[in-house]
């Protein structure tokens, strides 16, 4: 199974980044293709909870929903992210603190669609992504502590 891991170490506390990652509506505003959140599960980010994105690029978008697999706050959580039916990916995101700030892997695992046969052609872009997305999610989280 191919799948993009990224390694970024942003300068904001653990607390901080994660508070992000548990406001469902925020996802649009960092994920790269996200286009809006049109719902959020009142117990978001609570295990088996979903936010409700509109995800594409132009005019060419799909509604579908992000369910939460597992949650360890403030250090981990694990979302089962739904674009069908281009792709169905598990998205990991685990929170280390190191002298800088924290250090955020980013590991996207797809797993259905119709991309998914692309295996390995498809991890850099999803690399390029997630890149560009922990950049987006620092300055959010920055924004939010100033």
């Amino acid at each position: 199974m191919s799948e993009s891991i990224d390694v970024m170490t942003l300068k904001a506390p653990v607390e901080a980044i994660f508070d992000v990652l548990a406001d469902g509506t925020a996802y649009a505003h960092w994920v790269v293709g996200a286009k809006a959140v049109r719902r959020v599960d009142q117990a978001w980010p609570a295990k088996g909870t979903c936010f409700y994105p509109t995800v594409g690029i132009g005019p060419f978008t799909i509604k579908d929903s992000t369910e939460c697999l597992e949650v360890e706050a403030p250090r981990r959580i694990v979302l089962e992210a739904r674009m069908r039916p281009l792709m169905v990916a598990t998205v990991e995101l685990q929170l280390e603190p190191v002298d800088e700030g924290t250090q955020v892997t980013m590991t996207e695992r797809p797993s259905a669609g119709l991309v998914t046969p692309l295996g390995r052609l498809m991890v850099p872009a999803l690399s390029l992504r997630n890149k560009l997305s922990l950049a987006r999610l620092e300055r959010l989280v920055q924004a939010r502590v100033s």
